[in-house]
Order: C-alpha cells, then sequence, then structure tokens
C-alpha cells in the first residue's frame, strides 16, 4: 500500500452525530420469538458472518477490561494499523491513558433490526461510491440512522448513534481505526478525532452524541470490490426502548469459537454455529449464528446456569450471576484430546466477563 492509498484508507472512517430523538420510529415491532431469540442473527443465520463477529467480539472484550484494551492497542503490529499511527502521529502513550481511566461497560447484543438498517446503509455508501453519500430530505434516500426505525428497532431518545467506515482490510484493523479514532490529519496532535466519537460507540462510552448505554448493536461488514472496498462496515448503536415487546437492554451475550490459530483472538472462520445456548431460570434459548454469536434476553437478575450444547461440541455448563446489566460468556472449544482444559475455559472467560461471578471449580462443568 502506498502513502497515498494509506492516507485515503485510513481518511475513510466518521461519525454519524444524530440526534436520536429526532428520528422516526416505526409503528409495529418485529416478534423476535417467544422461546427461540431469533433477532440476534438474520432469519437465514448468515449474520453475523465471521468478519462481522470479530467486530462484535472484539467491541466487547474491549467494553470487560479498557486499560487491557489500550495496551492492547498499543502493541498492534498489523501494517495497516502501524502506517495509520504513524501517518496522522498517533500519541499512544496518550491513548493508552485515556483507556486506562475509563469505565468498563457491559457487553451489546447483536440485533438485525439494527443490522438491516446498517447493511442498506452500506450500500447505498458502495452504490454511491462515497463515505458520506447525500441522504435525508426531498428525493434523497434515508440517512444511517433514519434506517433504524423504519427497520423496527424502537430507541429511546439519546440512545442511538452510529459508525460508519471505508477501506477496512479487516476487522482487526477496521476495529483499531474506530477504538483508536485516529484523524483527522496528521498536523494535529495528538493524532485522534476530537471527543473520539468512534471509541465512544465501541466503548460504550456516554457523550453528546448519545447520554445512554449502547445495549444493543448492529454491524454490517459488506465486502465490495468498489473503490470504498475491500470492506465497508457500519455499525447502529442502540439502548432499547424496553416498553416494546421484544427489546431488551440486559442480555446473555458471547461467542462459541475455536482458537484455530492460537493466537488468543476471535479470527473470522473460527465461529462455531448450530449451537444451542439456554439457561435454567428461563425457556428462552438461542442458536448460534455463522459466526458463532449468541445473545439471549435476561427478564430477572439472579444465579444461573448456561448450558451450550449441539454442533459437535461437549457440552458445557457455566455457572453465572447476572446483575443490572448484560454479562459476557464466551465458549472456547476445548483442543481435541483436550475437553479438561477446554472446560476450564469456559469458565475462566465466564469469571472474567461476568466480573468474577462464575463458579472457579471445573467440577461445576458438564463434560
Amino acid at each position: 500500500m502506498t502513502w497515498r492509498s494509506r492516507s485515503r484508507a485510513v481518511a475513510g472512517v466518521f461519525s454519524i452525530l444524530v440526534v436520536a430523538s429526532a428520528l422516526p420510529t416505526r409503528s409495529t415491532a418485529e416478534s423476535c420469538g417467544s422461546i427461540e431469540w431469533v433477532c440476534h442473527k438474520t432469519a437465514d443465520g448468515l449474520h453475523p458472518d465471521g468478519v462481522e463477529q470479530a467486530f462484535v467480539w472484539l467491541m466487547n472484550r474491549a467494553r470487560q477490561n479498557p486499560a487491557a484494551e489500550g495496551t492492547f492497542l498499543a502493541g498492534l503490529e498489523d501494517p495497516f494499523v502501524v502506517g495509520a499511527e504513524d501517518f496522522y502521529g498517533v500519541d499512544l502513550g496518550l491513548m493508552q491513558d485515556e483507556f486506562d481511566v475509563l469505565a468498563a461497560k457491559a457487553p451489546a447484543a447483536f440485533d438485525r433490526r439494527l443490522y438491516a438498517a446498517a447493511v442498506l446503509h452500506a450500500a447505498l455508501m458502495i452504490d454511491t461510491n462515497s463515505l458520506d453519500p447525500d441522504c435525508g430530505g426531498q428525493g434523497n434516500p434515508p440517512c444511517q440512522l433514519n434506517r433504524v426505525g423504519p427497520a423496527g428497532f424502537f430507541f429511546q431518545a439519546n440512545g442511538l448513534r452510529g459508525n460508519a467506515l471505508g477501506f477496512a482490510p479487516s476487522a482487526i484493523a477496521g476495529h483499531a481505526a474506530w477504538n483508536i479514532d485516529w484523524g483527522p490529519i496528521p498536523s494535529n496532535p495528538p493524532g485522534m478525532q476530537p471527543g473520539r466519537p468512534h471509541r465512544n460507540g465501541v466503548m460504550g462510552t456516554p457523550d453528546a452524541i448519545a447520554t445512554l448505554d449502547m445495549t444493543n448493536v448492529g454491524l454490517a461488514a459488506v465486502p465490495t470490490a468498489g473503490e470504498l472496498g475491500p470492506l465497508v462496515v457500519v455499525a447502529n448503536h442502540a439502548n432499547a426502548n424496553t416498553v416494546v415487546p421484544d427489546h431488551f437492554d440486559r442480555f446473555l451475550v458471547g461467542t462459541v469459537w475455536e482458537d484455530i490459530d492460537g493466537d488468543a483472538l476471535y479470527d473470522p472462520g473460527e465461529g462455531r454455529s448450530g449451537v444451542a445456548v439456554s439457561t435454567n431460570v428461563s425457556t428462552r434459548f438461542a442458536v448460534t449464528s455463522a459466526g458463532g454469536g449468541y445473545a439471549i434476553p435476561v427478564i430477572a437478575p439472579g444465579a444461573m446456569q448456561v448450558t451450550f450444547s449441539g454442533g459437535g461440541l461437549p457440552t458445557a455448563v457455566v455457572p453465572v450471576s447476572v446483575g443490572a446489566t448484560s454479562v459476557l460468556v464466551d465458549y472456547l472449544v476445548p483442543d481435541p484430546g483436550a475437553a479438561s482444559s477446554g472446560a476450564i475455559a469456559v469458565l475462566a472467560l465466564a469469571l472474567l466477563r461476568s466480573g468474577g461471578s462464575a463458579n472457579p471449580d471445573p467440577s461445576a462443568i458438564d463434560r
């Protein structure tokens, strides 16, 4: 990649600054199922795919431990990321200091209604070959966040925001672009966007754009051979209006995945689909998407057991305690012949993501 194309690529990140209370809502809500929760994936089960789930996995991991995320971002050796940091003059020390003081946030659950709005805006960007296409007003298509209500998602005022990205070569590079929030020009210290609006969306940090916690997300990563390629990525972050049926702000959220390359990071192609996730306190369950992601609404807080079953994997039962916010519980598939250590890995993930409420006793796991 030449410096000219790199500067063009990294300049293709921008924030959608729209006041949610000014946006229209839809008169009827889509049903997400009374037993199987289906809104955590598209009707065909193909989305979130591996790339989209990688964005979601990285986001939710970052929210659990912001200080660790700052260290992770500063140490990335991805050529695209390093080139952007150099081009914009990112102050990595300051970036880490900023992450050190961020409050941890609950994970966000993927929602197909928010995804439907996101993928339409990504298509508009590709069709018009524009990072910021003409939209809104007479004769123009809807803007990014104006698509959310018609897609069937009801949000609270000050509870909706969006990020959009062009020229992303991979999920890890796109995640870094938003979370480091580099830009806008090389001579503007500290090389990060004023107010860090994209980072605030990823990390669920309230600001003047949206004051509420972002509990739901719809993220579309669309490959294109056009000038905005290889990936156009659009994310809609929202706080649900829970008075409307099938709208929740508290979930069990996670990913069933196998660390095939041993890098301790979820990569596209490592998700496991078709795995049923259920609890002992509700009839609701979910089946993982193509990318291995799942979400289940939690109606009442308390202790519960989360069971992963099917999909050709060993059954795992993870005890967790859910409070006022969503809890992140991944199932890291054990290596062949190492089911016991894999089961402990599930517990370790649950312990980390639920704030220490999981039982670390390996005997609590069904093998």
